[in-house]
């Protein structure tokens, strides 16, 4: 069903998920169709159980991040950027369904980029999954939940995804995914594999790679950004669901290994965004 006929009269709920181990909670944004909202053929029929409606990486939101310099903590940065992935469920039995649990499974994380230096922050963005560093490939982090589908109901669940941290100097990660709700009936649906770069981590890699690339210093070299852009079209080639900044970081990569730009790099990246 495309999104534009969707009800607009829509219930926003937050629901709180359970962080793997015991911390923090996961918050995922939640919007409820209510039952006679939906277009003609999207209610309740005699099927039962849960329903996989759709699921994409299209969407960008800004998530806080917290950050140190020196091992000593800074004000947090308001405006980290951040892909969403969006799960949507629908409930086509006659009755109503609870969700139970959320599992996210990662069969690759790709680092993605040259080096370009390192130094002593450490970016921590409070996305609503946490992927950790140094697992083993394939993973899963599991979330509990409590959640009910009325009969011929209807919910987008959004999530952030974006590495544990992110020490300064460290390379933007691509991970591939898919997302699997279970319900209190047995019911289990499984989105196709998802794939989503977050773009606040490819701006220092980009401006890095363009200055050397124009004044012919610094660490980056153009057989890594050869190898690195070619890495970014086998990705793209893959096809699925990707997302918006993985495209434009493959974009910037093929830009770089074409002819010198002859145009200033943007300016350098700030850990803190300026304020208004």
């Amino acid at each position: 069903m495309p999104r534009g006929a969707r009800s607009r009269r829509r219930t926003v709920l937050v629901a709180a998920l359970a962080c793997l181990g015991g911390a923090a909670a996961v918050l995922a944004l939640l919007q409820l169709r209510p039952p006679g909202g939906d277009p003609p053929g999207e209610r309740a029929g005699t099927g039962s159980g849960l329903v996989l409606a759709g699921a994409d990486v299209d969407r960008e939101t800004d998530v806080v991040a917290d950050w140190t310099l020196d091992g000593a903590s800074q004000p947090p940065i308001p405006g980290w950027r951040s892909a969403v992935a969006t799960v949507e469920v629908r409930n086509d039995g006659a009755r109503p369904l609870r969700l139970t649990g959320a599992g996210f499974l990662f069969g690759t994380a790709t680092e993605l980029g040259c080096p370009y230096g390192a130094g002593t922050s450490r970016i921590l963005p409070r996305y609503d999954v946490r992927v950790p560093s140094g697992r083993t490939l394939p993973f899963t982090l599991t979330r509990p939940l409590d959640l009910t589908l009325p009969a011929g109901g209807a919910r987008d669940l959004a999530f952030t995804v974006g590495p544990e941290a992110s020490p300064d100097g460290s390379l933007p990660v691509v991970f591939s995914f898919t997302v699997t709700l279970s319900a209190a009936d047995g019911s289990r649906v499984t989105t196709p594999t998802l794939t989503l770069l977050n773009p606040a981590d490819t701006r220092p890699v980009l401006y890095a790679a363009e200055s050397s690339v124009r004044d012919g210093t610094g660490p980056t070299t153009p057989t890594c950004l050869r190898e690195q852009s070619a890495r970014a079209q086998a990705l793209l080639a893959a096809g699925g669901e990707i997302s918006p900044g993985l495209k434009r970081y493959a974009a910037g990569l093929a830009r770089l290994t074409g002819p010198e730009p002859t145009s200033k790099p943007t300016p350098t990246p700030t850990l803190e965004p300026e304020r208004s």
